[in-house]
């Protein structure tokens, strides 16, 4: 996963879900914490609005061209 604020990759794990506070709370907050620099971001694995958005940004990227010459 990337962080949108630093951009720093990183593996979403189950010691941010065991820290926060919302996590006894109807199955915990739905975000991701960036361990480089502290960002909440929604875990799209558990967001349906965070899925489309990243579909969306997705489509929208230029695609590599093929080059006609070879």
């Amino acid at each position: 996963m990337r962080c949108t604020l630093c951009g720093a990759e990183f593996e979403p794990d189950a010691s941010c879900a065991a820290a926060c506070p919302m996590a006894g709370l109807s199955g915990g907050c739905g975000h991701v914490r960036c361990p480089h620099c502290g960002a909440e971001i929604p875990d799209p694995s558990r967001s349906t609005l965070a899925r489309l958005v990243q579909r969306w940004l997705d489509r929208r990227k230029p695609r590599p061209q093929e080059n006609p010459d070879g």
